[in-house]
């Protein structure tokens, strides 16, 4: 359109067909026989169809650029399960077929003014959808570990995110800085659950809806450009993260101020060597059952591309430096009078440092000459 305005529109459908058994074995150890458990074995049949509408309108001035679009989605999904009598941690009745038929709306937003040649402001807000995998809806019971099964819930939904951001942008030379303030609030969120499966007194895991989930806080990029040789990329965040979810009939209402750290460090030390290192680290945060542990790792990479071996490349990285790629979960729930009946610690201990030699060939050279 003439003015600098501009409209765009179409339509999308996409389609999804999943089917397949399950079957449940055990082996006898004593005989060495396998046996199988009829009652835990099952089919499901999935058939899910998409039809999306999309209409988008942006406007650009000298200083101000405008884009503003809706899209409508409307989910026709049907799970058939060849077991009605399907294994379930939920207390609710199960069913031969779930079905979702219903429409949806994802409207955004995107606003960027420059207040000068170097500075400006970006507005940008959205709402997505977020399907969750078969793997999570089939009602499988299968053992994650000794100490954990898992199973599926047919009785899924999807989970939206509405997110706003505002952002400050400074070009100060070569280096850059954006600062950013955002909100993300999840509705209807899909949650990892655990309780007990007393009949092995281990614990056993599923999906479902239980609640939402909110973030506020402030995040700071910066882009640094330090003589001809360093590029430093470090950013941090900032902000309150909440859950309030109902799981099994316990009002869970956790909260944590969260933050974290991130970067890397690129170093041209020659035309065919660059070395560059990376670190990030994450503070302690509460889940929907418990918390996980503040987590820190860094890695280190060499590079080394030779003029004269025009498509090859040779790097040696160094992962996990400081051997710390740990992983420590706390989990617990209670019953629906506020009884605590698990408590679990769990550490993921990874053995580091790694060291990887990767040698590549690129047979389409990215010069042009060649």
């Amino acid at each position: 359109l003439e003015g600098g305005h501009e409209i765009a529109f179409g339509f999308q459908p996409q389609f999804l067909s999943q089917s397949g058994p399950f079957s449940y074995d055990t082996l006898d150890v004593s005989s060495s026989t396998w046996g199988s458990f009829t009652e835990l074995e099952n089919a499901i049949d999935l058939s899910r169809g998409i039809y999306a509408g999309y209409v988008d309108y942006s406007v650009n001035t000298d200083r101000l650029g405008v884009m503003a679009g809706l899209r409508l989605e409307y989910t026709d999904q049907t799970l058939n399960i060849a077991n009605p009598d399907y294994f379930s941690i939920f207390e609710r009745e199960t069913k031969p077929t779930y079905e979702i038929n219903q429409l949806d709306w994802f409207p955004t937003l995107h606003v960027n003014y420059l207040l000068s040649d170097k500075n400006e402001l970006t507005l940008a807000a959205s709402r997505r959808i977020s399907r969750p995998p078969t793997k999570n809806m089939a009602p499988f019971l299968y053992r994650r570990h000794y100490e954990v099964y898992v199973v599926g819930d047919p009785a899924l939904q999807p989970e939206y995110t509405n997110q706003v951001e505002l952002s400050f942008g400074q070009d100060l030379g070569e280096q850059e800085i954006v600062l950013t303030g955002f909100y993300r609030g999840t509705y209807n969120a899909i949650f990892r659950v655990n309780t007990v499966y007393e009949e092995e007194n281990v614990l056993i895991r599923s999906y479902t809806n239980a609640g939402n989930s909110k973030a506020l806080g402030l995040e700071l990029n910066t882009n640094l450009v330090i003589g001809e040789r360093n590029k430093i990329f470090l950013g941090g965040s900032l902000y309150n993260y909440r859950i309030d979810a109902d799981i099994f009939g316990y009002q869970e209402n956790n909260s944590s101020t969260n933050w974290s750290l991130k970067g890397n460090w690129n170093l041209m030390l020659s035309e065919t060597f660059k070395f560059s290192l990376d670190f990030d680290l994450k503070s302690a945060t509460v889940t929907a059952q418990g918390m996980n542990e503040l987590f820190y790792m860094g890695n280190a990479a060499l590079n080394y591309a030779p003029k004269k071996l025009a498509g090859w490349d040779f790097s040696l990285k160094v992962l996990d430096i400081l051997s710390s790629n740990n992983t420590g979960l706390n989990t617990r729930a209670y019953d629906q009078s506020g009884v605590q009946i698990f408590f679990q610690e769990t550490e993921y201990l990874r053995q580091g440092p790694i060291a990887e030699l990767t040698l590549a060939y690129s047979f389409n050279s990215k010069d042009k000459s060649r």
